[in-house]
């Protein structure tokens, strides 16, 4: 074996165990206002003051979305996969600087699991986020 090929062996091993070791690296997740920032179009955030009855959701838009008369909210649903075949869609009047925007919604029923997913339209474009889920709260005795 020659001299110089030992060590140029013993290189491409070395990188090769440093890419391994690069790509087996999970990626943190990016949190919702990161993904707008990085070119998302819409992105579903998070129920939060969940009650027996109401919920309020929140989402993000990228703005670029909006400047072209879009609108953005929400569908919720009973069903895993929200969708307009199967829901109701909610719009919001209330973003901020950053995008994000809400829905509070009431009337819901108690002890149930409702999905739902933001959306955007704009022009003749409808985009979706991925779908979440809470449970509205038991009735207390």
């Amino acid at each position: 074996m020659n001299n110089n090929t030992l060590p140029m062996k013993k290189l491409v091993q070395i990188i090769f165990a440093c890419c391994l070791i690069l790509c087996s690296c999970e990626k943190e997740a990016r949190s919702p206002l990161e993904q707008i920032q990085a070119g998302a179009p819409v992105v579903t955030d998070q129920a939060a003051s969940v009650t027996e009855i109401s919920v309020v959701l929140y989402g993000y838009v990228n703005p670029q979305y909006l400047m072209m008369g879009g609108e953005c909210g929400f569908i919720i649903s009973t069903s895993p996969s929200p969708s307009l075949n199967n829901g109701k869609k909610f719009s919001s009047n209330e973003i901020d600087l950053n995008g994000r925007y809400s829905v509070a919604l009431t009337n819901l029923s108690s002890s149930t699991k409702y999905y739902f997913k933001s959306y955007v339209t704009s022009g003749t474009s409808y985009l979706e986020g991925e779908a979440k889920g809470f449970t509205t709260k038991s009735v207390r005795a």
